[in-house]
C-alpha cells in the first residue's frame, strides 16, 4: 500500500494511465510579491527604512520591490521574508492569495 501511495505522489501512476502530471502553478507576479511584502510589513507596523536596514538594502530598493518596479533575487526574497518574520513559502502564499483575490 505504501508503494502505491508513493507512486501517486510522484505522478507515476497517472503517467502510466496516459494522463500527464498536473502542471505546476506559475510563480506569483512581481506585483503580487511586492504587494505581499507591503501587506506583511504594514501589518507589523514596520517602516520601509527598518526593513531595508535589516535586509541591507537602500529604502528605495524596498519601495521599488513593493511597487513591482524592481524584481527581487532569490536571496533578497529570503532576506525580506526573514526580516518580516515569515518563511519564503508564507510570503509566496500571501502573494498567491493576493493575486487570486485580484482576479476573482
Amino acid at each position: 500500500m505504501l508503494a502505491r501511495e508513493a507512486e501517486r505522489e510522484d505522478g507515476n501512476l497517472e503517467r502510466r494511465r496516459g494522463q500527464p502530471p498536473a502542471a505546476p502553478a506559475p510563480p506569483p507576479s512581481a506585483d503580487a510579491l511586492g504587494g505581499a511584502v507591503r501587506r506583511l510589513r504594514r501589518g507589523q507596523g514596520a517602516s520601509i527604512e527598518a526593513i531595508a536596514l535589516s535586509v541591507g538594502l537602500h529604502p528605495t530598493s524596498v519601495h521599488k520591490i513593493e511597487r513591482a518596479e524592481r524584481r527581487s533575487t532569490w536571496t533578497t526574497l529570503c532576506d525580506l521574508a526573514a526580516a518580516l518574520g515569515v518563511s519564503v513559502s508564507a510570503l509566496v502564499e500571501t502573494a498567491e492569495r493576493e493575486a487570486a483575490s485580484v482576479k476573482g
